[in-house]
């Protein structure tokens, strides 16, 4: 909650000074965060997460921007505050941002512009409906049991222009008599793991 009042101590002075919030506080402060909520009808604050650091140290807490401290060129990781609380009152979204500028010549505002670019490097976006992350590969290699040494994970592209995940892994020597039998097992894993739909996975074997 502490966090949650700062940030909308921060909306309410940023409303309090532009000339749109004049406009609708009618000139005056709102006394209390319960008062602006009633006169502006916001439900979500965004920052903006360093998110290339992130990715070269995931052990690496990134901090997060303000809009007014973003830094054009720079690649940010959308971070979502509901302002209302719940059980998603803060979470970062997954989705990779650049900031192109920090003005717009056209109508003449100062307003930091930003351009879509992907979704972060550790989730894989199958179709839309199905995001694989890194942690949950791992999660699923560990449950197997198999002498898997080492993986990557890539998205793929099937003769029909369908998206799949392509599981590459290795295995110790000794375990390669029963590869077959391990692909199997990490395919039917990560198809019980991210869900029922057996068409984002194929299976090739070298």
């Amino acid at each position: 909650m502490k966090i949650q009042n700062r940030l909308m101590e921060e909306q309410i002075q940023l409303w309090s000074d532009c000339e749109l919030g004049k406009s609708i506080l009618k000139g005056r402060r709102p006394s209390g965060i319960d008062e602006f909520r009633r006169l502006v009808p916001l439900t979500t604050y965004e920052d903006y997460a360093d998110m290339l650091h992130n990715y070269e140290d995931p052990t690496f807490t990134p901090p997060t921007y303000l809009m007014d401290e973003v830094v054009p060129g720079e690649k940010y990781e959308l971070v979502i505050t509901v302002l209302k609380g719940g059980a998603f009152a803060r979470y970062r979204v997954g989705d990779m941002y650049r900031c192109v500028g920090l003005t717009n010549q056209e109508d003449r505002t100062q307003i930091p512009r930003f351009e879509y670019i992907d979704r972060v490097p550790w989730i894989i976006d199958i179709a839309g409906f199905t995001r694989i992350s890194e942690n949950g590969i791992k999660s699923v290699i560990q449950l197997s049991g198999q002498p898997v040494t080492d993986w990557i994970a890539v998205k793929e592209y099937n003769e029909k222009k369908r998206p799949y995940l392509h599981l590459y892994i290795e295995v110790k020597k000794e375990a390669l008599m029963y590869q077959a039998m391990s692909t199997d097992i990490l395919k039917e894993l990560l198809t019980t793991y991210f869900g029922k739909e057996r068409s984002i996975w194929q299976n090739r074997r070298s």
